[in-house]
């Protein structure tokens, strides 16, 4: 569902040329459209093909930090950014993540977040060919109130520099002006208080110790052996904790250090360079550790690798397991080995349809990462179900849902 373009790279797409002919409200257009052209083409292996214009996150699809969301929304209050300002934040994101390839995306967010407060406070619009530099100080101000930790604030500003000067070359201002951040970094501190951060930001020592005495265990639960696992992983190669999610098996190579010691390196794959790099071991004692951490999860990892490995090698098949009806893919299939397929549990009281609909259909319609492909198989499932009360049949034996009979006219088989 969530397969990658892979129909052009980046040498082949065609930068946005500004017509100086043109005033700013028309280039903005023209812009805004050449990234809508832009977007479908795509970062291979990281944009995916569910990715719409229209959503209102990005996130999901590909795009990493990218929610169209305004200055002051939370979880529980949401807030979103509105038109016209959000095709003018999407296509900025177009020409830095597609264009430009670059990964960091999240802080472009939050100087647009920012920005658009302050356009509309100062102008009553959300029209990007205003922004002033009046607009850009405010917009500071709001980054300095809403972003408080650490130099966050001042390195948004920065950013927001960046689409400034981005805007003046690309003729997206109706008047044209330079601008720099009025916000300065924050002090480091004493080195007394340097020490004391980083010591804040450390598991204590007790927890430490007892992460190792856990580790040192016999270890039989495959639960225990991941986290105590992880840990001693990265406490031996501090990195990313979503990038263990790409160790390789044969992640262990050994080669001599700058001082010519044999050292353990890592196969690494780092999420920042998107590159498998060779990462040292901290310290010559952790070794033993590593050694018996990919010990203790290669056993444990071997039946998912492998029925991994057969989804790669077998994309359009259905993934086998014991429950899998003795069908062809082609043949129609009932609700009931729907489930069976599916893993779903029915229960006596329960009906497969409602099994089906509630525990699958529900969720899947939920989901925002969905290629064309799926998102037109739903709408087969959807245009053939029977949304009335169904007719009751009241046969001898049958209770409940078990006695209701519907007109579903969709065909569900394994292919879909």
């Amino acid at each position: 569902m969530t397969d990658a373009f892979h129909s052009e790279s980046a040498n082949n797409i065609v930068d946005f040329k500004p017509r100086s002919q043109l005033a700013a409200e028309d280039q903005l257009e023209a812009f805004i459209e050449w990234a809508k052209q832009t977007l479908p083409k795509g970062i291979p292996s990281r944009v995916h093909a569910s990715i719409l214009w229209e959503d209102s996150s990005w996130h999901p699809h590909g795009f990493t930090g990218c929610s169209f969301s305004a200055v002051g929304s939370t979880r529980s209050a949401p807030k979103a950014m509105q038109a016209p300002f959000t095709d003018f934040a999407k296509a900025l994101l177009v020409y830095r993540g597609v264009y430009l390839q670059k990964k960091a995306l999240g802080g472009w967010m939050g100087s647009l977040r920012g920005l658009e407060a302050a356009l509309l406070e100062l102008t009553g619009t959300r029209d990007v060919t205003r922004v002033s530099a009046a607009v850009c100080n405010k917009a500071c101000e709001y980054m300095d109130r809403y972003w408080t930790k650490g130099n966050n604030a001042y390195t948004h500003s920065k950013t927001l520099e960046t689409i400034i000067n981005l805007m003046r070359a690309k003729n997206l201002l109706n008047l044209d002006f330079r601008w720099t951040s009025p916000l300065t970094m924050k002090p480091n501190g004493t080195l007394k208080q340097q020490r004391a951060d980083r010591e804040q930001k450390l598991p204590s020592p007790d927890a430490i110790r007892a992460l190792g005495e856990v580790f040192s265990n016999e270890l039989t639960l495959p639960l225990d052996i991941v986290v105590t696992s992880a840990c001693a992983l990265l406490l031996s190669a501090p990195s990313r904790v979503g990038e263990l999610a790409d160790v390789e098996l044969d992640c262990v190579v050994f080669k001599e250090d700058n001082q010519g010691n044999r050292r353990m390196f890592l196969r690494w794959l780092s999420e920042k360079i998107n590159q498998v790099t060779l990462k040292p071991v901290v310290k010559p004692e952790m070794e033993p550790v590593v050694e018996r951490v990919i010990t203790l999860l290669k056993p444990i990892t071997d039946e998912p690798r492998a029925y991994a490995a057969w989804l790669e090698d077998n994309p359009d098949d259905f993934p086998p397991h014991e429950g899998v009806p003795s069908k062809g893919p082609d043949e129609p299939l009932t609700y009931a080995e729907c489930c069976a397929a599916l893993k779903l549990t029915v229960h006596e009281t329960s009906y497969p349809r409602s099994v089906f609909k509630s525990k699958f259909l529900k969720s899947v319609e939920k989901q925002k990462a969905l290629s064309p492909a799926a998102r037109a198989l739903l709408a087969d499932i959807r245009d053939g179900w029977d949304f009335s009360a169904g007719k009751r049949t009241y046969v001898k034996g049958k209770q409940g849902f078990q006695s209701i009979e519907f007109d579903d006219r969709c065909m569900i088989t394994e292919l879909w």
